[in-house]
């Protein structure tokens, strides 16, 4: 927020009468005749004031006006933002004494004061304004920064009254701040004109780190306050000046004639790229001195019409007028807010005769609406193009051309229908009503959030450096990534003989490059249950009352993909879809809509009371798929294929294993190849042979090692045997029934995940070198986690040409089944 104090010098010397030029193409009778300075002082303020007010507002841009008398005077405070309360308080306050004591300091604090207690200290925007000093010479040798509070009396320096005034406020209100103030001084010379030789100005000289002075010495001309104070505040606020050429209007008769009509505007955005600058030539009281910014346009037709939605609308600017009482500016200006628009275009457009400009009234507020057609006419071109690609011949492609996929246009077009259309507003009327909308606004994101294939120095370089978006667009697009992961990368192929959970699932395919774009997946659907839902899950709030309605929604969606995932019923899939690929494309929903669950849980309290009702739900129905497969797979095991299973896996083990399994101790392993190089008897030469797995060494001890293990089988087999033709029990000091008293209480995933993030902390910031090695050690060793996600201790290895994620019982030693931490 902006605040400008304009301070008069209310000396009696602001009554000198302006010098007049003749001009001989005027009758005398219709020339002005002189005013006072105090005239121009007033009018040009009271210009400043309106100008700003119109085009800027009054709420954002604050103007005081102040009389430096015997003692200061507010004309208006800052709630009273009006011309109306300007033009009541100036004729009770016109200079008709002098006095002796200072003037101008007295103002300059009153100003400062003001502005300093409206000023919220916890407030960490910068606190700045300016002060614009109207001065009149009392003394023609008046020059640089001197001031005379009455002729005759030695000048002062207005430098040193200005930081007197900062440093006396600042003493008398510390608890408030200001951080700038820029002082304008415009010095009315009463007996030079501007044909006579003038000081040169002096701008912007600093006279500490927080005040700047500049001077402006002006003639005393008619118009030339007025003019100098128009041009400073075109380049105080970037306004620059529209000039409608070619207005027809009705005379008092039937003869019709054309008017030329100028009015202000505001430059913004692209308009201030290369924008010209003040002719130096001039001086600053000229009219001329910033002509070079004027925008000519030319009247081309009006209508009552609506634009149509097809024009592109660049940029708006609120107008108000240059000369106020303008007769033909108050007919056009009452014509545009009836409800006519006025189609302007510039001398270039003149031979096509296209509108490059529309002059409306909206909002009770006439606006200059700027259109580009060019624009509009890349962005068609584009379009068209974007859905032609696929029928493009390349050059230099090979012939013929290989035949587009069947799933890329229709990827192309849920693209452009979920992304694209949702978040362009077909006109100004469809950006104004959308604008207030929760969704629209614009928010910082991490571009490599779900980024997970690249390297994880992208994700410590951009929590500093974030991207800005509006909301719809962030939570579309982690809708898509959520679909995108669930196709498997190049690491982790999914398959329907997978027996893995969905919950597993869904962290392995977080590892690798993705193989899919998230476009497309669900195209065997018949009914659109998933945009429903997609529906629900892009609300910036979902309202309690949908809560019911959307959990029978995901129970719908998840019944039928479990029953096409299991292959009893495809109620979701079109017909003629081969069995396994609907069980395929079944998998990869539900672990979408797992990732769904966990990416959506933050957004609100309804978001995760949904995003848990779902996983909940993925859980409950999938576990009994998974009791039934493994349920099967124990009962058609055959006892002798495990038998020879275990023994190709002791010949693959290591020598503490072959060491442990001698002494006794049951190592009983899952399924796997044996050696293809030994030499397997038939099943009819094995039917005497018994595998004896049973031993007599307690479960809860292991053995010292380096012990001889023949010895100790033999020993072994013998105690056994006298114990089992002994009725006698055993007793303790027998190791055979002993039972640790220690029992080992492991920690929680939620302990773990503490332990590292202190571990992580005490490895430095995140941009550190020593933490991003152990980070990216560790993702290479148990693999990529959703945010969220605790770590159970599994880790990914490469075993049979495929990765797969196992839990080691400690580094060096992978775990083997029945042990704590078996293979999953």
């Amino acid at each position: 927020m902006s605040h400008t104090f304009i301070i008069l010098d209310a000396h009696p010397t602001a009554f000198t009468p302006t010098l007049t030029t003749y001009q001989h193409d005027i009758p005398p009778t219709h020339q002005l005749p002189p005013f006072p300075l105090w005239a121009c002082m007033v009018e040009g303020t009271i210009e400043h004031c309106r100008t700003i007010w119109d085009i800027c507002g009054h709420r954002n841009h604050l103007v005081t006006v102040i009389t430096a008398a015997r003692s200061p005077t507010l004309l208006n405070r800052t709630a009273e933002q009006s011309i109306q309360v300007l033009e009541q308080t100036f004729p009770h306050v016109q200079p008709r004494e002098t006095c002796n004591t200072d003037r101008l300091q007295p103002a300059i604090e009153l100003a400062l004061s003001t502005f300093m207690k409206k000023n919220d200290k916890n407030d960490h925007t910068l606190h700045r304004c300016r002060l614009m000093v109207l001065s009149i010479s009392k003394d023609d040798s008046e020059k640089l920064f001197e001031f005379h509070n009455n002729p005759g009396e030695p000048p002062r320096d207005i430098r040193a009254l200005a930081f007197t005034a900062l440093q006396n406020v600042r003493k008398k209100y510390p608890q408030f701040r200001i951080d700038h103030i820029d002082v304008d001084v415009l010095r009315l010379l009463t007996h030079t004109s501007s044909q006579q030789e003038i000081p040169s100005n002096i701008i912007s000289r600093e006279v500490s780190q927080e005040l700047a002075v500049s001077v402006y010495n002006i003639p005393n001309g008619q118009y030339d306050l007025k003019y100098t104070m128009q041009n400073l505040i075109r380049l105080y606020y970037n306004i620059n000046l529209l000039n409608i050429t070619n207005i027809p209007m009705k005379s008092g008769g039937e003869s019709q004639s054309t008017h030329t009509v100028s009015l202000y505007y505001q430059s913004k955005g692209s308009h201030l790229v290369n924008q010209p600058p003040p002719n130096d030539t001039l001086p600053i009281y000229h009219p001329d001195y910033l002509k070079s910014r004027d925008l000519n346009l030319i009247y081309l037709k009006r209508s009552k019409r609506a634009l149509p939605e097809t024009e592109w609308c660049t940029c708006m600017h609120t107008i108000s007028p240059y000369m106020l009482h303008d007769q033909a500016t108050k007919v056009y200006l009452d014509m545009t807010s009836k409800g006519s628009i006025s189609h302007l275009m510039t001398p270039e457009a003149t031979q096509l005769q296209t509108s490059t400009h529309f002059l409306m009234s909206q909002n009770d507020r006439i606006s200059l609406h700027c259109i580009n057609n060019q624009k509009r006419n890349h962005f068609e071109t584009i379009a068209a193009n974007m859905m032609e690609i696929v029928e493009v011949k390349m050059e230099d492609a090979p012939y013929p051309m290989p035949v587009p996929k069947r799933g890329d246009t229709a990827k192309t077009q849920e693209f452009l229908e979920t992304l694209i259309k949702p978040n362009v507003f077909n006109n100004i009327n469809d950006f104004h009503s959308r604008i207030a909308d929760p969704l629209c606004q614009l928010i910082s994101i991490n571009p490599f959030r779900y980024a997970y294939h690249l390297p994880s120095i992208y994700q410590t370089i951009q929590q500093e450096r974030t991207c800005k978006t509006i909301k719809s667009i962030e939570k579309a697009s982690r809708w898509r990534t959520c679909f995108r992961d669930s196709e498997g990368t190049d690491k982790v192929h999914l398959r329907t003989c997978d027996t893995r959970s969905i919950k597993d699932l869904s962290l392995d395919v977080l590892n690798g490059v993705p193989v899919g774009s998230g476009f497309g997946i669900a195209l065997g659907l018949i009914h659109d249950l998933i945009e429903q839902l997609q529906d629900v899950f892009m609300k910036d709030d979902i309202s309690s009352k949908d809560l019911l309605s959307t959990e029978k929604l995901i129970d719908m969606i998840l019944s039928g993909l479990v029953n096409a995932l299991e292959g009893s019923r495809q109620t979701l899939f079109i017909k003629g879809l081969p069995k396994e690929d609907a069980r395929l494309l079944a998998m990869k929903l539900l672990i979408a809509l797992y990732i769904v669950g966990k990416r959506f849980s933050k957004d609100s309290d309804n978001h995760r009371k949904l995003c848990r009702y779902m996983m909940d739900t993925i859980d409950e129905k999938t576990a009994t798929r998974q009791i039934e497969e493994s349920m099967d797979s124990s009962v058609t095991e055959n006892p002798i294929e495990s038998s020879w299973n275990q023994l190709g896996k002791y010949e693959n083990m290591s020598l503490r294993e072959k060491e442990e399994a001698s002494q006794g101790y049951n190592l009983e392993v899952k399924h796997e190849m044996s050696n293809p190089h030994m030499n397997r008897p038939s099943e009819s030469n094995n039917k005497g042979r018994a595998v004896n797995t049973s031993s007599w060494s307690n479960p809860h001890f292991r053995h010292r090692r380096g012990n001889n293990p023949n010895t100790h089988n033999n020993n072994n087999n013998n105690y056994n045997n006298n114990m089992r033709k002994s009725s006698i029990p055993l007793k303790y000091p027998d190791a055979s029934v002993a039972i640790p008293y220690l029992n080992a209480i492991p920690p929680t995933l939620e302990e773990k995940a503490h332990e590292e993030a202190a571990e992580e902390e005490s490895l430095g910031n995140p941009g550190n070198l020593l933490r991003l090695y152990w980070t990216n050690d560790k993702v290479k060793r148990r693999g990529n986690l959703d945010e969220g996600d605790l770590d159970d201790g599994s880790e990914l290895v490469y075993k049979n040409k495929e990765w797969k994620r196992i839990r080691k019982e400690f580094d060096g030693r992978i775990a083997q089944p029945g042990e704590k931490g078996e293979t999953i």
